[in-house]
């Protein structure tokens, strides 16, 4: 066997896995919304290498509010450019067709947007990251949603493969997640605060007592709905042989409000 071939088989098993995240995104989310912040912040990594390393903090910086501007546009962009807005009062005038494009709702979806938005800063912080890695890193499917989050170096520097040593605790784990998820789906609708009937309720409790209990029974939901899907993604990622970070570590047995944010979202 020659050794591109050789080279071929080993490099065939990142493609295979980097394809199936792919499409797998590309289901789920509107493939311009998934594309938009890939492109762009394709385009500023492959431009770093022109800049110089003095101008290099200026230019992380313009590009971060670049991404910015992304972000800001998939959650206010409906808003900006509303019947009610000045600019979509202005774009029908002058530019109806623009306009038009601008409201797409099937094309431009929020969906996975700030882990996106969290992916491309994460990449454009690292100065050794190339676009092949950045490829792969953004593309990772099973933290893409509800996370934990995971930094380039994190990811690359493991190889995506299938053992059967995973198989059990990465099952076990997932079948915890979906648990945790079901307990807090059933339990919804009687929770304070985690609906729009809920929030009435808070705001007309007789005591404070109550209100607080209306407070700390919204967050026990959260948690149980957050640290599932996040038990979910850590369960799946071991199963295709990669480590996720942790992110939560028992946050309502915290000694104080700092302990508390320590042991929440830790991957944040």
């Amino acid at each position: 066997m020659s050794p591109s071939s050789i080279t071929a088989i080993r490099v065939r098993p990142g493609v295979v896995f980097l394809i199936g995240n792919v499409l797998v995104l590309s289901a789920i989310v509107p493939a311009v919304s998934l594309a938009l912040f890939f492109a762009a912040t394709a385009l500023l990594i492959f431009a770093r290498q022109w800049i110089e390393e003095r101008e290099r903090g200026a230019y992380l910086a313009i590009s971060i509010v670049i991404l910015l501007a992304l972000l800001f546009y998939y959650h206010a962009g409906p808003k900006l450019v509303s019947a009610a807005s000045p600019l979509g009062w202005y774009l029908e005038k002058v530019a109806p067709s623009l306009l038009e494009k601008l409201r797409m709702p099937s094309l431009l979806s929020s969906l996975g947007v700030s882990y996106c938005f969290l992916r491309s800063v994460y990449a454009l912080l690292d100065t050794k990251l190339d676009l092949w890695s950045f490829t792969r890193y953004y593309f990772f499917f099973p933290t893409f949603f509800s996370g934990p989050v995971m930094r380039p170096d994190e990811y690359l520097t493991q190889l995506p493969a299938f053992q059967r040593s995973n198989v059990a605790s990465g099952l076990a784990r997932m079948v915890f997640g979906a648990g945790k998820v079901t307990l807090s789906l059933f339990i919804q609708g009687w929770i304070p605060l985690s609906s729009a009937a809920g929030i009435i309720l808070f705001t007309q409790a007789p005591s404070v007592s109550e209100g607080w209990f209306y407070a700390f029974s919204a967050g026990f939901w959260l948690y149980l709905n957050f640290s599932g899907f996040s038990d979910i993604c850590i369960g799946f990622s071991r199963l295709c042989n990669v480590t996720v970070p942790e992110n939560f570590n028992n946050p309502f047995v915290a000694r104080d409000i700092t302990d508390f944010w320590r042991r929440w979202h830790m991957s944040l």
